[in-house]
């Protein structure tokens, strides 16, 4: 199993770097056997190959929402819904 840990935020906006940090220390503090750990300032398009070969994706990011420390689990599903990403 291929697993992909994707932190973003901003690291110049204090809490809104904690996905871009806690991705950084997850990546120098664990060797994780076949886990893959991306540090980014934003989710984009050209993530998708990478998104597409793992077979589990974990975002982490901060949230303004909830009481401060606060950590939240949220499972995401495809939609297979390719109409999404077309333009008319």
């Amino acid at each position: 199993m291929k697993a992909l840990i994707i932190g973003y935020g901003n690291t110049l906006r204090g809490d809104d770097g904690f996905g871009w940090r806690a991705a950084e220390q997850l990546a120098a503090s664990h060797s994780i056997g076949d886990v893959e750990v991306q540090t980014q300032h934003q989710l984009t398009p050209e993530l998708a190959q990478t998104m597409s070969e793992a077979d589990t994706v974990v975002f982490l990011d901060a949230a303004a929402d909830g009481p401060p420390g606060q950590v939240r689990y949220r499972r995401i599903e495809p939609s297979g819904d390719a109409s999404a990403l077309l333009t008319t």
